[in-house]
Order: C-alpha cells, then sequence, then structure tokens
C-alpha cells in the first residue's frame, strides 16, 4: 500500500512527495514550482525604416530566461500593448516589425519569459517610432551641367528641375561654384545642415533643433550627411555616396519624415541640438 505526503512551504512553493512502501523503502522527491518571472528587459530602443520598425533590447541573462514577447501600442501612456510576437531564446535582442504606414506613430515594449511560463513586466523605456520612406543611388548633376537633373523633391521622391527664376519643384539641388560642388537648398524656407562624416544613412537619427546653414547651403563631402527642414515643415536626411567633382555630379541616398514637424528619422532623440 502507498501513502502520499504533501507539504507545501510558503514563499517559493516547495511540494514534497514522500512514498511510503510497505517494505517501508522511503523515497522522496521535490520539486520547485517557478512562480518567480525573469528581469524586465532594458536598453530598449527602436530604429526606424521604410515601412518598418525594429525593436532592439539587451539580452535577460538569467539560467531560466526562455525568450521575448514584443508588444506594440497606439499610446505609450494609457496603451492597450498588443503582442507582436513571441521569440525563444535567452540571446535573443532584436526584432524587426514589418507592414507599417509611413508617418503613424507606434509605440512599444518588450518582456521576457522563463521556462515556467512566468513574463515580466514590459520595459520601462519610452519607445516610438514613426516609418518613412527611403531610397539609395540618386544620381544629381550640378546646375550649370544639367538643370533638368540637379534637384530632387522630397515628398515626390524624384528628380527635378531647378529654376530660380520660376516656382521650383525641387527641395535641393546641386551647384558647382569655384571648383566645388555644394548642396543648396531651392526655396527660401527651406533650410540645410551638414551633419559630418557618417559610417551610414541611420548614424544619423534625429532632427536638430537648430544649426542651420545661414547661407542655405553646404560643401558636397563625401559620406557627410545633411539634414532638410523643408518650407512645409518635413524633416528629411542626406548621405552623399559618391561626390564626382570633375564629372560635376553626386550619388546620394536619402530618407523622408512624411509625418509634418516630426525630427524623427531613425534612432530616438539622445538630445537636442543648440540653436545658433
Amino acid at each position: 500500500m502507498l501513502r502520499t505526503i504533501f507539504t507545501i512551504a510558503a514563499s517559493m512553493m516547495t511540494v514534497t512527495i514522500l512514498l511510503l512502501s510497505s517494505c517501508d523503502r522511503r523515497v522522496t522527491e521535490v520539486y520547485y514550482l517557478d512562480d518567480t518571472p525573469p528581469a524586465i528587459p532594458s536598453g530598449v530602443y527602436s530604429v526606424t525604416g521604410d515601412r518598418e520598425v525594429t525593436v532592439y533590447w539587451s539580452p535577460v541573462i538569467e539560467a531560466d530566461c526562455d525568450g521575448y514577447n514584443v508588444y506594440r501600442g497606439d499610446s505609450a501612456l494609457v496603451g492597450p500593448y498588443y503582442l507582436l510576437v513571441t521569440l525563444y531564446g535567452m540571446y535573443q535582442d532584436y526584432y524587426t516589425d514589418t507592414g507599417l504606414l509611413n508617418g503613424k506613430m507606434y509605440y512599444y515594449a518588450v518582456a521576457s519569459f522563463d521556462e515556467s511560463g512566468n513574463e515580466s513586466e514590459l520595459s520601462y523605456e519610452d519607445v516610438f517610432d514613426t516609418p518613412r520612406p527611403e531610397g539609395y543611388d540618386v544620381t544629381l548633376y550640378d546646375f550649370d551641367s544639367k538643370p533638368d537633373s540637379c534637384g530632387f523633391n522630397l515628398s515626390t521622391q524624384r528628380v527635378v528641375r531647378f529654376d530660380s527664376y520660376n516656382n521650383t519643384e525641387a527641395d535641393f539641388y546641386l551647384d558647382y561654384d569655384n571648383g566645388n560642388l555644394f548642396m543648396s537648398v531651392a526655396k527660401d524656407f527651406t533650410y540645410l545642415q551638414d551633419m559630418g562624416y557618417t559610417e551610414s544613412l541611420d548614424e544619423i537619427g534625429y532632427a536638430p533643433a537648430g544649426g542651420w546653414s545661414q547661407w542655405g547651403r553646404a560643401e558636397a563631402i563625401p559620406y557627410h550627411t545633411y539634414v532638410v527642414l523643408t518650407e512645409d515643415d518635413h524633416y528629411a536626411k542626406i548621405r552623399l555616396t559618391v561626390v564626382s567633382v570633375s564629372l560635376h555630379r553626386i550619388v546620394l541616398d536619402w530618407a523622408y519624415q512624411t509625418d509634418p514637424g516630426n525630427r524623427e528619422l531613425s534612432l530616438p532623440p539622445t538630445g537636442e541640438a543648440s540653436l545658433y
């Protein structure tokens, strides 16, 4: 005849099973019922893309961490947040949310879970992102060489003519002056700033609040990224991948924020640029 005795401790539920057999042999097995969730993911941030957002976080290095739940919401304060995906594996550290609407803001949070199904609270960081269109390998020639191919319209994403005497479609254009090529704004209330050398287009993530060129132009330098504020309050960035003074041309990559007044271009803000 077998008898079973259960002993339950208070904090971490400890279940002791004592089996008594007819020949008085005792076998004790102890099981721990884990009801403690893993740590909350930290270091959560996002990178803006074209109709997509990539969310990154620091992995939770705990023995029983089994993966992460990524959530998306329409508001940071009131939510609600909806489960996007469940990712298994302690070392998972990013997720790309695709098929989004450019110009719409999305909010994200991440939670970890363990092998027992316990889930942490949502991450504390205020992570939001607004996808925007981008493009690559656009070629412009300087105004004097090819006026029909010297300007670029960011909203229509087209190479256009710059006409200094009539209302132009261009937001900026390429100009040649005294042996150098210049990025120049095409309209009175469009602003430009050279952000310096960058490794990629994504390195400049948030448009500055000030520091615009007082001349409305900046020298075209290879691998420099420029931020533009258009006259209708849209921000954009342009990175030059080829600058050929001898051929009077440049090749550029670009990204344009369709949400008016939204300075978000890639990474979340880390500070404000000072005004001149």
